[in-house]
């Protein structure tokens, strides 16, 4: 009897632990399955869309999720490949939007409208934490492409103000010999901004007119002078006793 009933003790227990076991497979099996929908679920943030790294890290994700024969530990290792992934081309590309950030307008663009408007639209990407790289690079690149335009005008613009000559005749004037040095030396100071140029032109300009204006009048009061000179030479003559 009592080896009977060791026996029968011994059964029982047998079909406990079978319980337990299919309990916990059970128990397992179902906690695999949330684990594997919610993988299934991930959708990469809105500023890693354009990422081939994030997306194919998140795509082998789905894949072990979506595998009825894959196990926790398979999805754990996707899942860890696929967090790897994003915090590293975060990181990348908050390093790209933090050097974006101070990036500065050169020294002769200083007033530029076109170039200050680029700059902006670029500090606004990267200000903003949903702007892909893609959208990064493209700010990056339309600032760019605005600085390069703008200097070939100014340069443009320098050559130009680099050739002006004195007219012949107020070339002995000491006010525009001076204006023109000071727009030849603004004309070869590379970090000369437009403004700059256009204020040291004007002045040569200015100073060039008002010395031909007062080099006409000075003309014009000589010939004057000539004249009544010569009629009063013709007048003297035909009162001259004969």
């Amino acid at each position: 009897m009592e080896k009977a009933a060791n026996n029968a003790g011994t059964s029982a227990q047998i079909d406990v632990a079978k319980a337990e076991l299919a309990a916990a497979i059970k128990t397992a099996d179902k906690t695999l399955q949330l684990n594997k929908d919610k993988a299934n679920a991930t959708t990469v943030p809105t500023n890693m869309t354009d990422n081939d790294v994030v997306n194919e890290a998140l795509t082998a994700l789905k894949k072990v999720a979506t595998d009825p024969n894959a196990t926790q530990s398979a999805l754990d290792k996707a899942q860890e490949a696929y967090t790897n992934a994003l915090t590293d081309e975060q990181a990348k590309l908050q390093t790209a939007k933090d050097t974006a950030k101070g990036v500065k307008a050169p020294d002769n663009m200083g007033g530029n409208p076109i170039v200050a408007g680029k700059l902006a639209d670029l500090k606004t990407v990267a200000d903003n934490p949903d702007a892909t790289a893609t959208e990064l690079a493209n700010a990056q690149q339309a600032y760019d492409d605005a600085v390069k335009a703008e200097q070939g005008k100014l340069q443009d613009a320098k050559n130009a103000a680099a050739d002006v000559t004195v007219p012949k005749n107020v070339s002995d004037n000491p006010t525009v010999a001076d204006l023109l040095t000071a727009l030849h030396n603004t004309a070869a100071d590379k970090n000369a901004t437009a403004s700059a140029l256009t204020a040291a032109q004007k002045a040569y300009d200015t100073a060039v007119s008002e010395a031909q204006s007062a080099l006409a009048t000075k003309k014009s009061t000589a010939d004057k002078t000539t004249i009544d000179t010569n009629i009063s030479d013709d007048k003297a003559t035909q009162e001259c006793p004969r």
